[in-house]
């Protein structure tokens, strides 16, 4: 796969006497394609923890953007990500969710500051169930309790009892450290 992102790049226009004085007398803006993937290719298969290392500014990030269907592939990208064999537009059409298959989470996680430890992973557990308000209500009271169950196997083995009932919180209300809660995403 590669990925092209069309960067704007001023260029000077010369007459023949600016061309001699190296003076430019104005500029026009072309774009130029820039690749930010070159020749990615690879399979991650399911169950896998697959790690992703490079220096700063080198795709990272534009690389898990592509596989979670971030981007707009159509018109700056060349090659294709398959999904069990389908094309994320096949997929589509076969019902998939492919925010199931493959996510992206920003860099910069935005959590409810008032939520515990607890609260946040209920609350990403049962925001993971597509449409629950649209189940039976026995059916939503059953997945709620196996959400709070998840919740209790992930703060187990993460060993995040002692503080599973402290608040997230942020810059202005005081919670778990920030340390501490970014390793909580991140395994």
């Amino acid at each position: 796969m590669e990925y092209s992102i069309p960067v704007p790049v001023k260029q000077p226009i010369f007459d023949l006497y600016h061309a001699l004085t190296s003076i430019p007398r104005k500029f026009i803006t072309k774009t130029i394609d820039f690749k930010a993937l070159r020749k990615c290719d690879g399979i991650i298969r399911p169950g896998e923890t697959t790690l992703i290392l490079a220096p700063p500014g080198h795709g990272k990030s534009l690389l898990l953007k592509a596989l979670a269907g971030r981007l707009n592939s159509d018109k700056y990208c060349k090659g294709d990500i398959r999904y069990n064999g389908l094309t994320f537009n096949e997929a589509i059409k076969k019902g998939w969710y492919i925010n199931k298959l493959a996510a992206y989470v920003e860099q910069v996680d935005i959590h409810i500051a008032q939520l515990t430890v607890r609260e946040t992973f209920e609350f990403a557990v049962l925001n993971s169930i597509a449409d629950i308000d649209k189940l039976p209500i026995d059916e939503q009271a059953k997945r709620r309790l196996n959400a709070k169950k998840k919740a209790e196997l992930v703060i187990e083995s993460l060993g995040l009892k002692e503080c599973q009932d402290t608040i997230i919180g942020n810059e202005m209300v005081r919670g778990v450290s920030g340390e501490l809660f970014a390793e909580l995403w991140t395994v």
